[in-house]
């Protein structure tokens, strides 16, 4: 689906936004969020595929949230997450509205 697209983008509320990297802080937290979700999740049913993975919103948009947690079975090829259970954004100044408006919507 995103696989043939060269780059990766999110809808930006008009249209497609390239996505950047984000900052050391950003990635900090995010690598927090993971490390607690595997801490938790240990043995159980649900487990976060990582950063990276995508999901699909409604009207098959696809977002690359910064953890996700899926209780689905999934392959080590798959791309996109299926049925997610959790779905966490680490806001930033710069993207606040976008993520608490639009996409918390989606």
């Amino acid at each position: 689906m995103d696989q043939s697209q060269a780059g990766r983008y999110k809808f930006g509320g008009l249209g497609p936004v390239a996505m950047t990297g984000g900052s050391l802080g950003h990635n900090q937290i995010t690598l927090a969020i993971h490390r607690a979700l595997d801490h938790r999740l240990a043995g159980g049913p649900c487990r976060p595929p990582g950063p990276g993975a995508g999901v699909v919103t409604i009207g098959d948009v696809v977002r690359y949230p910064d953890a996700v947690v899926t209780c689905s079975p999934f392959g080590r090829s798959d791309h996109l997450v299926p049925a997610p259970v959790i779905l966490s954004e680490v806001v930033s100044p710069g993207s606040r509205r976008l993520d608490r408006v639009v996409t918390l919507r989606e």
